[in-house]
């Protein structure tokens, strides 16, 4: 039986590159039919550049404009959307891009935190095992010990202030002392 594989990576570019090439022709048609639309709402309502007179006043008369352009403005409307699917195509190509950036910025802050809970909950489990070691025998013990040796193996303890620290840590994250 042929095993499919989750994500074929020749497949995956051709689909990005389309869609990247796809969105982008979105969106230039979509500035297009702006500009076109703008040209024709002023061309269709007569709009013209206010003209000054000898005094150094603008004419009136000649800035006038009629206000029938409600089909003009809600074609405007449809062009934003189209620009705003191109835009929404393009976010959906470079999506991986973008997660593996966000997954570059956030993996220290986790790896980080990890460290600092890994030994609390190491020994906060450690010591439940051996509340339960009456009752579960030599299990518990056998466990809790292997949980204890392997926070031990792991990191360094701090000698000024007793601080574990991770084995490869050159100074406590405590008190700053080199270890």
């Amino acid at each position: 039986m042929k095993e499919d594989k989750v994500l074929d990576e020749e497949k995956y570019k051709k689909t990005a590159k389309a869609l990247k090439i796809a969105a982008i022709v979105v969106i230039v048609i979509g500035l297009c039919l702006i500009g076109f639309g703008v040209f024709n709402i002023v061309r269709a309502n007569n709009m013209s550049i206010p003209k000054m007179d000898e005094e150094g006043w603008f004419d009136a008369k000649s800035s006038q404009s009629s206000t029938q352009f409600a089909g003009e403005a809600l074609c405007m409307f449809g062009v934003f959307i189209t620009i705003g699917v191109g835009g929404m195509l393009l976010s959906i190509a470079y999506r991986r891009n973008i997660l593996a950036f966000q997954t570059q910025q956030m993996m220290p802050v986790a790896k980080e935190g990890m460290e600092d809970i890994a030994p609390t909950a190491g020994h906060v489990g450690s010591k439940i095992l051996k509340s339960m070691a009456p009752a579960y025998g030599d299990v518990a013990k056998e466990v809790a010990s292997g949980i204890k040796e392997g926070l031990k193996e792991d990191t360094k303890v701090c000698k000024k202030c007793g601080t574990e620290n991770a084995s490869d840590a050159e100074f406590c994250k405590k008190c700053g002392k080199k270890l």
